[in-house]
C-alpha cells in the first residue's frame, strides 16, 4: 500500500486560505461550519449525519505517511497546490471563466 502525503494544511482553515488565494479573491468571507445546526438536521437528512461522522477529521491533524511511496519513487509528485484548487474548483463549475496558469504545453483550456 502506497499513500500520498497530497498537499498538508496542519489546520482547516488554511485550507479555506488557499482556496481564497486561488480563486483570487482575497476578500471572500471564510464561515464558520455551523455544527450545532447540522446536528439539529442529521436525523432527516443521511448526508448530514456521515458528515458529523466525519467530523473528527476537522478536529484532529490527520497525515498520511508517505515514507514507503517516496522510498520507492524516489520523490512524490505533485501538481502546484493553486493550479490543483483551480481544476478543481472550475470542474465543480464554481469559478469564473480566466486563463490556466500552467506550464505544461500539453495541458489547453479555460477554467470556468
Amino acid at each position: 500500500t502506497f499513500h500520498f502525503r497530497g498537499h498538508y494544511f496542519e489546520r482547516g482553515i488554511d485550507m479555506a486560505h488557499a482556496v481564497r488565494h486561488a480563486v483570487g479573491d482575497e476578500t471572500l468571507k471564510i464561515k464558520k461550519l455551523p455544527w450545532s445546526m447540522l446536528r439539529l438536521m442529521s436525523p432527516f437528512v443521511i448526508t448530514i449525519r456521515e458528515l458529523l461522522d466525519m467530523r473528527y477529521l476537522w478536529q484532529h491533524t490527520v497525515a498520511l505517511d508517505n515514507q514507503k511511496l517516496v522510498a520507492f519513487l524516489g520523490a512524490e509528485p505533485h501538481t502546484n497546490l493553486n493550479e490543483a484548487l483551480r481544476a478543481t474548483l472550475a470542474g465543480l463549475g464554481c469559478m469564473r471563466e480566466r486563463p490556466m496558469e500552467h506550464t505544461d504545453p500539453t495541458m489547453v483550456g479555460s477554467l470556468g
